[in-house]
């Protein structure tokens, strides 16, 4: 009761958090906190197939007319993004749930298409913004250069950073059950996903995560709000389930 109970809000708080709006809608759009239930955090699985189908239209269409409007297109790359990151989110979640060999495939398959989508938007926002179409990313972002911010520098060390980066999380999962070999591996990805968020100019990766990747908007005082009603919402719950 317990664990399906932690994983259950955690989920819903991962989901709930907002992207930027696309022109195309968004995946979960309808699924507002009250209404996620245990069932639509199943696990489904989403390529990068259609993002590059997505991407090579727009290539193609900037190609031919610098001042195409391609908003409904890259929207629809934003939309794949969004499918792609809870897939991800959601094979973690089943994985951390029941680390069983098929959870774990899937745990990696998710987190290689994430980081494949990652660095595909980023390469498509670079062109965008070398382009007539900045206003694209004004919509999409707010201002181009915060597209900037969001997206992979276009930086040889960095790529290595984030190469590696994914290789230690995949090692980490696959030695999680050996407390001494996990330790070593988690504080080597530490020290990288420390060197990532410097390259990206924050000092600390949480800092860096909460606005790069998971686009979270928090304060001190609403950590300590959500902190609290969990001691008096959720806490009853779990004990009451001993």
């Amino acid at each position: 009761m317990k664990k399906r109970l932690i994983s259950l809000l955690t989920a819903v708080l991962v989901i709930v958090q907002s992207l930027p709006i696309t022109a195309a809608g968004k995946y979960y759009a309808s699924k507002e906190l009250p209404t996620v239930t245990e069932n639509d955090l199943k696990y489904t699985k989403f390529t990068t197939d259609g993002l590059k189908k997505y991407i090579e239209e727009i290539e193609s269409l900037l190609e031919i007319d610098a001042n195409h409007d391609v908003l409904p297109l890259f929207g629809k790359c934003m939309d794949s993004y969004d499918e792609i990151t809870n897939s991800y989110v959601l094979a973690k979640l089943t994985y951390d749930r029941n680390a069983s060999k098929e959870n774990g495939n899937n745990l990696d398959f998710a987190l290689m298409q994430y980081s494949e989508c990652t660095s595909l938007l980023s390469e498509i926002i670079y062109d965008i913004y070398d382009s007539n179409s900045r206003y694209v990313l004004e919509e999409i972002f707010g201002s181009a250069e915060d597209a900037l911010l969001w997206a992979l520098p276009e930086d040889e060390e960095i790529d290595k950073l984030i190469e590696k980066e994914l290789e230690l999380s995949n090692r980490y999962s696959e030695v999680c059950s050996n407390s001494d070999a996990a330790a070593d591996l988690f504080l080597e990805l530490l020290a990288v996903r420390k060197e990532i968020a410097k390259k990206y100019g924050y000092t600390s990766y949480s800092d860096y995560a909460d606005e790069c990747i998971y686009y979270r908007n928090l304060t001190i005082g609403s950590i300590e709000e959500f902190s609290q009603a969990v001691v008096d919402y959720i806490c009853p719950l779990l004990y009451d389930g001993l």
